[in-house]
């Protein structure tokens, strides 16, 4: 059993996210017009709440405690993050060491873990400040495991 929410004007949708308590869900998109969209989770009150300073938007996750989203930008070497209705915009991490081709991204307590396809690594920094990135394991490491 499935429901079609969202069909219209989706070019290259990428990565989505959820938050079931407060009823949203957030997807990119990184087509033509790059961008970070939410709608109601019934597919309702569909809004854009990034659109500029954006171009690969890889990965999304949600703090759900702070009702907060972040994003790794693939194309543009940063974590950002915003409110859930894309205000109060923050750059998180700006490099293109840690960043060269970031994919996806998840938090947990005051750290985001991202990976990177180039470096073929989980990355882990403050998500506050960005602040003291670390290496958590390279797929060099996994694979002979």
């Amino acid at each position: 059993m499935g429901k079609v929410l969202i069909e219209d004007e989706l070019d290259i949708p990428r990565s989505i996210a959820l938050d079931p308590i407060e009823g949203w869900m957030y997807w990119s998109d990184w087509g033509a017009s790059p961008r970070i969209e939410r709608a109601g989770m019934d597919g309702t009150h569909r809004t854009t709440i990034v659109n500029y300073d954006v171009k690969w938007p890889n990965g999304i996750t949600l703090d759900m405690v702070r009702k907060r989203i972040y994003w790794v930008d693939g194309k543009l070497n940063i974590i950002s993050s915003a409110n859930y209705d894309g205000s109060q915009r923050r750059q998180i991490l700006y490099s293109t060491e840690y960043l060269r081709h970031p994919f996806s991204i998840t938090t947990f307590e005051d750290y985001i873990y991202w990976t990177d396809w180039d470096k073929q690594t989980v990355f882990k920094a403050n998500k506050f400040n960005g602040q003291n990135v670390e290496a958590i394991t390279a797929m060099h490491m996994v694979s002979s495991t």
